[in-house]
């Protein structure tokens, strides 16, 4: 009878069966064999990019979320597949027993927590988002590195702890349901109102750079006699430019994962909520929504290499000496492209991005070709 119990607390499986269970078993474990050594590789990336300095709090943030992201493809989404290839020969919550029962309840653990916790850390990339355009002086000067790194601390022991009430019997799922609702919703809300904040401060910055040019002719010409005073406002041009895309990169990130989570985060309190009429919801809606939401943890890899230049600097140094028959770290391309994410936050954009960085400085610094 103690069994029975412990059992029914190691959670539940979703009542997939046939084809349609192999066909998604195939689909995660694909993509969980694709996300380990993406992750890894990114966190290789992060940390050449940091070798020797401080690590950055933007990267700090990033190497977070590939860590949860390569947890949930090495355990969550990898046990999850082979769940959904044994439900697909008529496997049944009856026949969990032993090992099986352990890699379930691990498998449910760790969703919870993987999940919750890549929530809170892109909620905490918005608000770190917010205070690097919002306080930019306090925030060059480490005012809240102390403070974020908490907040990824708090909410990585919140996310391990707040999960186990979910198996501690079956009185404590109804608490454990409200209280992930109320943070998920936390965290949500927090992501939008910091975005909507930071573009609204943007489109303001945007505009009083308009108006500096069209006044512009006798300020450029003023600066030239003065080279300190325009080194000073050519730098706070490009820190701004660069601060852009960096806020741009994380907005890409919040919204790929709150559009991959949703239909798990509408879905799950449901399932949850034994009173709810909803408690017996289609079958294959759920487990597409399962896979949806462990595939984030591929998504977000490929949108660090594509929009970080210094992460995709290293990535090409790390594959170039990977095909060199002889690696060598003080050849002159690695050398060149370690110049090149030198700096974290100017080496975060697009392919691009450099060029339009200066192409907004120069846009800013009107000429007079007859001078």
């Amino acid at each position: 009878m103690l069994l029975k119990q412990y059992e029914m607390d190691a959670g539940d499986l979703t009542h997939c069966s046939g084809k349609f269970c192999y066909a998604l078993a195939v689909i995660n474990i694909i993509f969980a064999v694709l996300t380990i050594p993406e992750n890894i590789t990114v966190l290789i990336a992060l940390s050449r990019l940091a070798k020797a300095k401080t690590w950055k709090v933007p990267n700090v943030l990033m190497a977070s979320l590939a860590i949860t992201d390569l947890l949930s493809g090495s355990v969550s989404q990898s046990l999850y597949g082979y769940f959904l290839l044994k439900q697909g020969s008529e496997f049944d919550r009856n026949d969990i027993r032993g090992a099986d029962f352990a890699l379930l309840l691990l498998l449910n653990y760790s969703s919870y927590t993987l999940c919750g916790a890549s929530l809170l850390i892109v909620a905490i990339m918005s608000i770190d988002r917010l205070l690097a355009i919002l306080r930019p002086i306090a925030y060059k000067a480490n005012a809240y590195r102390t403070r974020i790194i908490s907040a990824v601390v708090i909410a990585w022991l919140f996310c391990l702890l707040i999960p186990i009430l979910r198996f501690v019997s079956r009185e404590t799922v109804s608490p454990f349901v409200y209280i992930i609702s109320g943070v998920m919703v936390l965290a949500l809300v927090a992501t939008f109102i910091s975005y909507i904040v930071v573009i609204y401060l943007f489109f303001n910055l945007g505009r009083q750079g308009s108006l500096s040019v069209s006044g512009g002719r006798t300020s450029f010409i003023q600066q030239e006699s003065n080279p300190t005073q325009m080194t000073v406002s050519m730098q706070e041009s490009t820190t701004s430019c660069k601060e852009k895309r960096l806020t741009k990169s994380f907005a890409i990130i919040a919204i790929t994962l709150v559009m991959m989570y949703l239909p798990q985060l509408i879905i799950k309190p449901l399932i949850l909520n034994t009173s709810s009429s909803l408690h017996s919801f289609p079958v294959p809606l759920e487990d597409l929504a399962n896979t949806l939401l462990y595939c984030n943890s591929f998504a977000n890899p490929l949108i660090y290499a594509y929009r970080h230049n210094g992460i995709r600097s290293e990535l090409k140094a790390m594959f170039k000496q990977l095909l060199s028959r002889n690696p060598d770290t003080t050849s002159s391309t690695y050398q060149e492209a370690k110049r090149a994410s030198s700096d974290t936050y100017s080496s975060t954009g697009s392919a691009n991005s450099q060029g339009t960085c200066k192409s907004g400085l120069i846009s800013k610094q009107p000429v007079d070709t007859k001078l």
